[in-house]
Parts: C-alpha cells; structure tokens; sequence
C-alpha cells in the first residue's frame, strides 16, 4: 500500500511539472508568433473543459484492460472537438473578412493621380 501512495504522489508531481514546462514552452512560442498569451489560457481552459469529463471513462476502461475504448474515446472526442470547433470559427472568420473588405479605402489611396 506505502508503494502505492508513493507511485501516486510521484506520478502527480511529474504531472504538474511537465505541465508546466509544457505551458512555458507554448507561452514562448506563441510569443515569437505574437499571438497573445490571454488567447492560450482560453484555449486552453476550453481543452480541459471538454476533454475533462472524458478522463475517468478513459481511465476506468483502460484499468479494467480495455485499452481500445479508451483510445478510441481519446481519438474520437478529439476529433470531433476539432470539427466541432471548426465548424463554429470557420463562419466567424467569414464575415471578419467581409466585415474588412467593405470597409472604405483611406483617402490618401482613392485620390492618388
């Protein structure tokens, strides 16, 4: 049982720890692209948010040595997160796009000679 607890804690820290190198490792590069760092932590509290629920069939199939459910659980609902995603930006990013070019042009460019 005392191996247990340790297993347990030491997997948890090297949780948190590769957490965290992984959030400094995007965060520097997201600045080099510069996008915002307020734009990750959103993205990634949705991540968590819908890949939360998910952790514990997962982790129940895969203890109970059904280890294809729970890749297939883990491949399926990222995926369709992804499109999901996808399919709800993808109109946004239109009408962004029409919104611009219907914008008018400066004055210095339609009155060139």
């Amino acid at each position: 049982m005392m191996i247990q607890i340790q297993i347990f804690f030491g997997g948890l820290a090297a949780l948190v720890a590769g957490a965290d190198l992984l959030v400094r490792g995007l965060s520097r590069l997201v600045l080099s692209f510069g996008i915002s760092q307020l734009v990750v932590v959103g993205l990634t509290i949705v991540a968590l948010d819908t890949s939360g629920p998910r952790l514990p069939v997962s982790f129940g199939t895969a203890m109970e040595g059904r280890t294809d459910i729970a890749t297939g659980n883990v491949i399926g609902s990222n995926t369709l997160d992804s499109w999901v995603m996808l399919s709800f930006m993808l109109p946004l990013a239109v009408v962004t796009l029409v919104l611009e070019m219907l914008q008018p042009a400066p004055p210095a460019v339609t009155c060139s000679p």
